[in-house]
């Protein structure tokens, strides 16, 4: 799986067309070209996996949160909104890529929201198996309750969590550790199950 920023209005396209296959949601094409998007492509050279790094102040996960809440949470935190990079936009097509891949895949995108210089580093969901992996790294809930992205409403909860930057690194060895025992841990059970 090699790895590449990417640029051209025909991958942004084709970035935005696999996200919504993968994800059933829609990103604007105006938000990748103010975005840092990359995407992983396989040998033969199709994209099989991506995600997108925004530091501007055009936080797509602000915009989700309801206008008063987010006022709110900015007051009641002390933020301002250029504190925060964000990931988004995350997807990964299973049928190509295996534990090596998703791996690296969270190892850059870490990389690329460390380079961002900024003091925190925000995600968010819909999808509470996500919510609980993403937050071993991004363990602050910073919202949780009805989301709207590009005027589509969810009709299931929606959570933005985030991380101080620096203790970014620190997490993600630290859950990376945590699966690789937990994975073959679980091997070594199903082995002496099938025995």
């Amino acid at each position: 799986m090699r790895t590449k920023i990417i640029h051209a209005p025909q991958d942004l396209i084709d970035f935005s067309k696999n996200f919504e296959l993968q994800s059933g949601h829609i990103v604007c094409i105006e938000y990748l070209e103010q975005s840092k998007v990359r995407a992983f492509v396989s040998a033969s050279g199709k994209m099989i996996a991506g995600y997108v790094i925004n530091s501007s102040s055009n936080l797509r996960y602000w915009k989700a949160i309801p206008q008063e809440k987010r006022t709110a949470l900015l007051e009641t935190f002390n933020f301002k909104s250029d504190d925060f990079c964000e990931v988004t936009c995350m997807w990964i097509d299973r049928s190509y890529t295996n534990l090596l891949d998703l791996a690296k895949m969270y190892w850059n995108c870490m990389i690329d929201s460390i380079i961002c210089k900024k003091k925190y580093i925000l995600a968010g969901t819909v999808i509470e198996k996500i919510k609980k992996r993403h937050m071993l790294q991004l363990p602050h809930l910073l919202y949780e309750g009805p989301i709207s992205l590009n005027g589509q409403d969810f009709d299931k909860v929606g959570w933005l969590y985030f991380s101080e930057t620096k203790y970014f690194i620190p997490r993600f060895i630290k859950s990376a550790i945590q699966g690789l025992i937990i994975r073959k841990l679980k091997k070594s059970i199903t082995y002496l199950r099938n025995k």
